[in-house]
């Protein structure tokens, strides 16, 4: 499982409760449902290379934030 359900990332608060509540509720089903012979699997990709991913690495790096995004508070 990617760290986010398992471990908290600042700024990321709901993002690491939905992602750890669907964890959870995956693991609920597969012991609930057991029994009848159905089987739950959960997928939950990690961290895609894409323009936003680049976008806030080079942020981060830099201190800058490219035109057009967003400021976190902090």
């Amino acid at each position: 499982m990617p760290s986010a359900g398992r471990q908290a990332s600042r700024g990321a608060a709901a993002y690491t409760a939905a992602k750890a509540g669907v964890v959870g509720m995956s693991r609920h089903l597969a012991n609930e449902l057991a029994p009848q012979g159905v089987r739950v699997n959960c997928v939950a990709p990690a961290t895609i290379e894409n323009e936003r991913l680049r976008l806030r690495t080079a942020a981060a790096a830099g201190g800058q934030l490219p035109a057009g995004t967003a400021r976190h508070i902090r």
